[in-house]
């Protein structure tokens, strides 16, 4: 296979928008379980391991009547705990089918209370998706994407020649939770002009 990740960037606007293309460039069929749109080692590494409760994950709670819920956490709080080799734990958020706001939005924010400095994405689907976060040593990484055969039950078969794009996701980087929040509102409305 053929792998090309793309990132866009945008003038004075902190948020860069990525997704992956794969090319079945062999001549057999080829099963894909996953595909990543973003995927960062290193969130909060300017945070000291040993200070990590200072990272904040804030996951915005979705429901019928109970809209853009947001509810803030420490890592700890969620069962992530600093350790100088990996946990084994994971930070895990999905949605199965086609309302793709059902239990979360698809998004969310780290947010460093040491330092003026939040990260937050969304996941541009209107299906089923999967963000997570956990440790690698003393690193925490980010991963986002759409379905996933693990938490969604999607599975593609790559025939030969073809070319499947990953679902868009957008990163944006602010002084705090709300700059951040702007970054993403700036980009929202320059995609959609």
């Amino acid at each position: 296979i053929d792998v090309t990740a793309h990132y866009q960037f945008y003038n004075n606007i902190s948020v860069v928008r990525t997704w992956t293309s794969i090319q079945n460039i062999s001549s057999e069929n080829i099963g894909i379980e996953y595909v990543s749109s973003f995927n960062l080692t290193g969130i909060g590494k300017e945070c000291d391991i040993k200070d990590r409760n200072k990272l904040k994950l804030s996951i915005p709670n979705n429901a019928w009547c109970r809209e853009v819920d947001w509810k803030t956490y420490a890592l700890e709080e969620l069962g992530l705990y600093s350790r100088p080799v990996a946990s084994t734990k994971r930070l895990s958020f999905s949605n199965t089918g086609t309302w793709s706001t059902k239990e979360y939005l698809p998004m969310g924010a780290l947010t460093d209370t040491s330092k003026a400095s939040c990260l937050m994405w969304q996941i541009e689907s209107n299906g089923s998706w999967h963000w997570e976060i956990s440790d690698v040593r003393s690193y925490l990484y980010l991963k986002l994407s759409g379905p996933t055969e693990n938490e969604n039950h999607w599975y593609k078969e790559l025939k030969s020649g073809e070319v499947f794009e990953s679902i868009r996701t957008a990163v944006a980087i602010g002084d705090d939770f709300n700059d951040a929040l702007e970054q993403l509102t700036l980009y929202r409305r320059k995609i959609v002009k």
